[in-house]
């Protein structure tokens, strides 16, 4: 709404040198036709003319070079009040007083007072005119004795005055109260009650205009799981209902200095000013338990349906260098919690976005095409999207129990985060197939390495990462691939790097498999520490492991811990 008063004022402002202009010369006519050229100083309305013009001049300029901010009055206002005051007194005196025609000229600064700031101040300006004519009629000597006509008169005028200002007052509030309505109906979503879609689009784009360096703009994406089958079985009026009970909730958990929409059919958004990667976080964990736990009922009927909820959030300006920047991570992160399992909470990040702030520019290009590389990878290999940043929180896990420098653990971070790119080269049919491989297909497979370390070679900041994906496949006991090497031979990352892709392999669903529980799994690294696994490093990951009662709590308290702490590094 400020944006519109801003325009409204900014109009007036920009009318207001004309009327200034028509004063000036009412101004001018009342001075020469009052005195003659053979008066003793027949220029002496000059200099405040030329003043007022001045004032004119430099307001346009004021306008041109430093447009308006506030709506309400600044000290430029008072002080210009107070000069228009003061000028038509002037003028009132010169051309005589309780007996002038231009006592008038009130008028004008009492219409433009009252449309930029409303009726009190067009009353304020009002009482202020009456004040000077009144102390114009005190000045005569007999005023009290004897009232003469001229203050009757301006009774009259003192009444037009307030009268002017009452009824453009109530005219101009009017119309800014229809605005305010009108403007409020459009951004707002008729259903839920919520910010509409296109008043997103304007509070994002306002809000990073706007940034400054020490704040932070966190953006939750929330996309309501199955809502097209709840639409089916129960409804349209319960899906209603459903969206409104969604927005009831994110009424009572969003401060009210933050802003809530409704950004499509089943899908909100949230923006949150000044907030940190662990507040946005905990907001969004909220909203998703607060619908997880919510009963949802359509005419006192209670429906058999558990309501669950995916979210993707995303910060300005840790996160993203633009408006749109900034919604294509928000998107890439509600996509993961979707498609790796339904009611969850994933906050973007990107290893390789990381990996570019070091790169020249021709090897950023190369980043951009390893991305579109992963990407191609995770579409082909379905059943296991997000593999590799799963094997990068277990593989980290594994450097930071050695206490390895944080050099060191970066690098392993982003072999963890490569290590299968060079299945770009493997046929789909291959990496979905449900049953055994044959053998021709399995030599296929066995080329990944190759491949992806040919892949990330020309990028100079990943040279030590080639052996770490070249070798991951090494068992301890020399019988691995591609060069069968043994023991300490192989290095260290890619010994890391074997476990924590055996691990999530293992407890991830597969296409001719169900995944392993986490017991079940510290079990298979327990059989094969020593022969597949590098002993001491199986020991230090299956410590920490054995802590946690399922994968799923594992895997989430780590991931949360490793992005917090990549995040505030970055800030």
């Amino acid at each position: 709404m400020k944006k519109f008063e801003l325009e409204r004022l900014q109009k007036i402002e920009e009318i207001s040198p004309i009327i200034r202009t028509v004063t000036i010369i009412l101004v001018a006519v009342a001075l020469f036709t009052s005195f003659s050229f053979e008066f003793t100083f027949p220029w002496l309305g000059i200099p405040p003319l030329a003043l007022f013009l001045f004032i004119v001049v430099f307001e346009k300029i004021r306008l041109l070079f430093f447009p308006l901010e506030e709506t309400t009055p600044t000290l430029i206002n008072y002080l210009g009040l107070l000069f228009n005051t003061l000028f038509i007194v002037f003028v009132v005196i010169l051309t005589g007083g309780p007996i002038s025609p231009f006592k008038i000229l009130f008028l004008p600064v009492i219409l433009l007072y009252t449309l930029k700031f409303g009726t009190l101040w067009g009353v304020a300006v009002s009482t202020i005119a009456s004040a000077c004519l009144l102390l114009l009629h005190l000045r005569e000597a007999n005023i009290l004795a004897s009232p003469n006509a001229y203050l009757e008169a301006d009774f009259i005028t003192v009444s037009m005055f307030f009268m002017t200002s009452w009824l453009i007052g109530t005219i101009s509030g009017t119309e800014r109260t229809i605005r305010s309505r009108l403007t409020e109906q459009a951004n707002r979503d008729a259903l839920t009650g919520l910010y509409s879609h296109r008043y997103f689009h304007q509070v994002l784009e306002k809000k990073i205009q706007e940034h400054k360096s020490h704040k932070k703009i966190g953006l939750i994406m929330l996309d309501l799981d199955h809502f097209n089958y709840y639409n089916d079985v129960f409804g349209y009026q319960a899906g209603d209902k459903y969206l409104q009970d969604v927005a009831i909730i994110l009424h009572k958990i969003i401060p009210a200095t933050d802003y809530a929409f409704r950004y499509g059919g089943d899908e909100f958004a949230v923006i949150m000013e000044n907030t940190s990667p662990k507040e946005l976080y905990r907001t969004a964990q909220k909203i998703r338990k607060s619908i997880n736990a919510h009963t949802f009922n359509v005419l006192g009927a209670e429906l058999d349906f558990k309501p669950t909820a995916s979210l993707g959030l995303a910060i300005y300006p840790l996160q993203a260098k633009n408006k749109n920047d900034l919604l294509q991570k928000v998107d890439n992160a509600l996509y993961k919690a979707k498609i790796n399992k339904h009611s969850k909470v994933e906050i973007f990040y990107s290893v390789l976005d990381q990996l570019k702030e070091r790169l020249n520019e021709s090897e950023k290009n190369l980043i951009e095409t390893i991305r579109t590389l992963l990407t191609i990878i995770n579409i082909k290999d379905q059943y296991t999207y997000g593999h590799s940043e799963r094997v990068l929180i277990y593989s980290t896990m594994i450097a930071k129990g050695l206490n390895l420098p944080s050099r060191e653990v970066l690098l392993i971070q982003y072999g963890a985060f490569l290590h299968d790119i060079g299945k770009i080269e493997i046929d789909r049919k291959i990496l979905n197939k449900p049953g055994i491989l044959t053998e021709e297909e399995m030599k296929t497979i066995q080329m990944h390495p190759v491949w992806g370390t040919k892949i990330i070679a020309p990028i100079l900041e990943l040279r030590s990462v080639t052996s770490y994906i070249l070798h991951h496949h090494e068992h301890y006991n020399g019988q691995g691939y591609p060069h069968g090497l043994a023991g300490e031979d192989i290095p260290l990352g890619a010994r890391i790097l074997a476990i924590a892709d055996a691990f999530d392999a293992l407890t991830t669903d597969r296409p001719y498999r169900m995944g392993c529980t986490l017991e079940e799994a510290i079990e298979v690294l327990k059989q094969n520490s020593g022969k597949q696994f590098d002993p001491f490093l199986t020991n230090i990951f299956l410590e920490e492991a054995k802590a946690y009662d399922d994968v799923e709590t594992l895997l989430n308290e780590k991931k949360e811990a490793e992005i917090f702490t990549l995040l505030n590094s970055d800030s």
